[in-house]
């Protein structure tokens, strides 16, 4: 019998996705190319970069197979800065909009929306002598060659209650 050497490999990773284990339906060979930590295993790392990494799979004295593994970046998020105030904040907070990524806020609390990138929070300290202090994590989500990578970031708002000034 014959077989052509099959390696089976995603077709795309995320940039950040943990090490996989190639393989082929063809054992006995060695692999090679940029994202190969092993190459006598397969080890793929996909933190290589973003882009085509062509990996090889030589099968001694008979052939080599190419396939390509597509890396996709991660979206780029940005919750905003910090902010401290005094009493009260309304503000828009976020990133532009990128049609092509799915936003969420993991906090609704003063939110006008949590499934845009750049809601306006409103919030107002009424307490006389303890500040508010809330988290905001940003999540983006953005598809490409059929996966879905995603990247957060965190800031933190802090509302002061107004000074007490006694007479």
């Amino acid at each position: 019998h014959v077989y052509e050497p099959i390696i089976n490999a995603p077709p795309a990773m995320c940039i950040d996705q943990s090490t996989i284990q190639l393989s082929s339906n063809i054992p006995g060979g060695s692999w090679s190319g940029n994202g190969i930590t092993n190459p006598i295993f397969g080890s793929f790392n996909p933190a290589i970069g973003a882009g085509s990494q062509i990996i090889t799979y030589t099968i001694p004295q008979l052939c080599i197979v190419l396939d390509t593994i597509i890396i996709n970046a991660l979206p780029i998020i940005d919750a905003g800065p910090n902010i401290s105030v005094c009493f009260s904040l309304d503000s828009m907070i976020g990133i532009p909009t990128n049609n092509a990524v799915s936003y969420a806020w993991n906090n609704a609390n003063g939110l006008s929306a949590i499934n845009v990138s750049n809601p306006t929070l409103n919030l107002t300290n009424l307490s006389n002598s303890t500040p508010l202090n809330v988290s905001y994590i940003l999540t983006g989500t953005e598809t490409l060659n059929g996966i879905g990578c995603d990247n957060s970031d965190t800031m933190m708002v802090v509302i002061n209650p107004l000074p007490n000034i006694g007479a």
